[in-house]
């Protein structure tokens, strides 16, 4: 097990200012006043989230979900992936079709 903090009396993420956790290889976890992240490996877990742009990216095996400002992705890898945002909407369903906007493509 491990901690490294700035800022706080103690290894407390509810505390100090910045803090990087962990029990290798099993968890790890930081945080500080703009970002966060999480990795649990055992899981296929990976979690990020950023104050700049407002981004965040969340994988639990094959699912994944990613956000900005400007688009939001949903992926079941490898057979499903949609994008969606202010001007743009996209989908995919391996093999069957590919869909961009208003348009839709078999996929042959």
């Amino acid at each position: 097990m491990f901690c490294k903090w700035k800022g706080g009396p103690a290894c407390d993420a509810r505390s100090a200012d910045e803090i990087d956790l962990g029990i290798a290889p099993l968890y790890f976890y930081g945080r500080d006043e703009r970002s966060e992240y999480e990795l649990i490996p055992p899981l296929l877990h990976y979690y990020s989230y950023s104050d700049v742009g407002d981004t965040s990216f969340n994988l639990w095996g094959p699912l994944l979900w990613k956000h900005t400002r400007d688009l939001d992705t949903f992926n079941a890898m490898p057979i499903y992936w949609h994008s969606w945002g202010k001007n743009e909407d996209s989908l995919t369903v391996l093999p069957l079709f590919h869909k961009n906007r208003n348009l839709m493509y078999p996929l042959q």
